[in-house]
């Protein structure tokens, strides 16, 4: 396909002086380079996890060998709530969607 692209004179006779460097076409100098930007582009990121670190002294001993269940019920209660409230909100039981009518939970989101 034939296109007509404005670039820069001082990029253009970089691009021309790297093509006669490395005896190719500038359109196969073009093309590796759309190649390349597009690819680099296309592909996600990898994940960086950031470091976050708190002030305090590690575990609460109170916490040594304690379950998740009982971690979480502390967090809750240091924000407020009782005991009573913190054990409902971790024993919440388990959804099952194919118990539900259709409308709730759609099979098809396409």
């Amino acid at each position: 396909m034939k296109t007509s692209v404005e670039i820069s004179d001082f990029l253009f006779q970089q691009a021309k002086l790297l093509a006669r460097r490395e005896h190719t076409t500038m359109r196969a100098l073009i093309e590796e380079g759309l190649r390349r930007l597009i690819a680099e582009r296309k592909a996600p990121k990898p994940f960086k996890l950031r470091r976050v670190t708190f002030r305090g002294k590690g575990l609460q001993t109170r916490m040594a060998g304690a379950g998740w269940k009982a971690i979480r019920a502390a967090i809750y209660e240091e924000r407020g709530a009782d005991r009573r409230c913190a054990s409902a909100i971790v024993t919440l039981p388990a959804v099952n969607p194919a118990s539900h009518s259709r409308s709730m939970f759609p099979r098809n989101l396409a």
